[in-house]
C-alpha cells in the first residue's frame, strides 16, 4: 500500500495518470534499494523526481541524531519540486523506505514542461497550494490539539485516502506527530478498547470511523472524550 502523510480534506497532491504519463515519457528511470539515501539536506536542486513505485521518507536528521519525519511519499507524489522552484538547496533528507522506482526530471526539462505543458503547470500550482495548506494545518494541530485528537484525525485522514488498513507502525506515527512512542501506545490501546482500531504487523486498521470522528472533533479535548468512551464500553461489557 502506498501512503502519504498528508491531509486528504485539503486536496490531492498526487499526480493523476495523465501527469504521471507525461513525466514518465520525458524523465529518466532511477531505482533505489530500501534504505538508500536519495536526497541530503544542502544538496543543489538540479531537478526533481516523480515516485513511480515504492515509498520515500522525507525527513531531517538533527545534529544530535534525532529524526523528524515530514512525510512518507508514495506513487504519484513529487520529491524535490519545491527546491527546484525556489532555487534554494535541498531543505530535507530523503531515503527509500522500501525498494523504489523514481522518474528523474532535470531542471532544463522542468523549465520546458512549465513552458509547453499548461496542464502540468496548473496541476503543480494546485499541488503546491495544497502542500502549503497542509503545512499550516499541521502547525495549528501541533500547537493546539491534544495528542488523542491529533492521532484520531491523522488516522482518519489516512483511512479516507488509502482505505481502513493503514501500513504504519506506532513508532512511525509517533515520529510524524512528534509524540512519544509510549504515549502513542497508550492512546492506541484505549482506541482499541472502544473498538475503534485494531493492530497488526506494521499496520493499524480503522474498525469504527465514527468512534474516531467523535475523538477528532471533540471540543473538550480528545483525552477526556476517549476516556468517557472507554468507560462506556466497559460498562456495556459488564452489563452495568
Amino acid at each position: 500500500m502506498q501512503r502519504t502523510y498528508q491531509f486528504s480534506q485539503i486536496g490531492p497532491t498526487r499526480a493523476h495518470q495523465d501527469i504521471m504519463d507525461l513525466l514518465i515519457s520525458v524523465g529518466r528511470r532511477q531505482c533505489y534499494a530500501k534504505g538508500t539515501t536519495i536526497v541530503q539536506q544542502g544538496d543543489p536542486a538540479t531537478g526533481f523526481w516523480l515516485i513511480k513505485q515504492g515509498q520515500v521518507t522525507v525527513c531531517r536528521f538533527g545534529s544530535s541524531g534525532t529524526l523528524t519525519v515530514f512525510a512518507v511519499l508514495g506513487a504519484g507524489d513529487l520529491l524535490g519540486d519545491l527546491a527546484c522552484l525556489s532555487g534554494a538547496p535541498r531543505q530535507v533528507d530523503a531515503f527509500a523506505e522500501q525498494d523504489a522506482e523514481l522518474i528523474w526530471i532535470d531542471n532544463p526539462q522542468f523549465e520546458l514542461l512549465l513552458a509547453t505543458q499548461p496542464q502540468f503547470a496548473r496541476w503543480l500550482l494546485a499541488s503546491l497550494a495544497s502542500q502549503l495548506s497542509t503545512a499550516l494545518n499541521r502547525i495549528d494541530t501541533q500547537l493546539n490539539l491534544p495528542a488523542e485528537t491529533r492521532i484520531a484525525r491523522f488516522l482518519l485522514d489516512l483511512a479516507q485516502r488509502d482505505g481502513p488498513h493503514i501500513a504504519i507502525t506506532q513508532q512511525e506515527l509517533a515520529d510524524f506527530l512528534r509524540v512519544s512512542r509510549i504515549t502513542v501506545g497508550q492512546i492506541i490501546k484505549r482506541m482499541m478498547g472502544i473498538g475503534a482500531l485494531k493492530t497488526g504487523y506494521r499496520a493499524i486498521t480503522v474498525v469504527d470511523a465514527h468512534a474516531l470522528q467523535n475523538i477528532a472533533r471533540a471540543s473538550r479535548g480528545g483525552e477526556t472524550v476517549l476516556a468517557d468512551l472507554h468507560d462506556l464500553r466497559l460498562r456495556k461489557k459488564s452489563g452495568a
